[in-house]
């Protein structure tokens, strides 16, 4: 099961739900939850979690790579300004994606600035969540 677990990978809707489930609000700002699905994501490629993208997000990892071609033209500050930038751009694609599944399977939507949990259906967040949370066993 571990290996299983080691090849899986993680996609928007687990990520986005672990995030959404460590809150454990039914309303959430949806600032709020992008800040805590960069928490989720930087300890998954600390534990160096294969995160699949699709090709919604080539632009991103464009501007990556340009980052690192430029890094030593730039300050550490201006660096971590842009990796910043980048980062919440690719929080945002991944939450919008997931919502559309979510959404869907009337789980979880968009109202105004909140993303919505239907508290009926959080068991099915927690089934999607566990496909990534052996990568957050110490």
């Amino acid at each position: 099961m571990k290996r299983v677990g080691e090849v899986i990978p993680v996609t928007p809707v687990p990520l986005v739900s672990l995030a959404m489930l460590k809150d454990g609000r039914d309303v959430i700002p949806k600032t709020e939850l992008l800040y805590g699905m960069r928490k989720v994501r930087r300890h998954l490629v600390q534990r160096d979690a294969r995160i699949v993208r699709g090709d919604e997000f080539l632009d991103i990892e464009t501007e990556k790579m340009r980052l690192k071609a430029v890094a030593m033209d730039r300050t550490q500050e201006l660096l971590d300004f842009e990796h910043g930038l980048i980062e919440t751009e690719e929080m945002d694609r991944t939450l919008s994606l997931a919502l559309e599944v979510l959404s869907l399977r009337k789980i979880a939507w968009k109202k105004k600035d909140d993303i919505v949990i239907n508290s009926n259906r959080k068991e099915v967040l927690t089934y999607y969540s566990n496909s990534i949370i052996h990568l957050f066993d110490e």
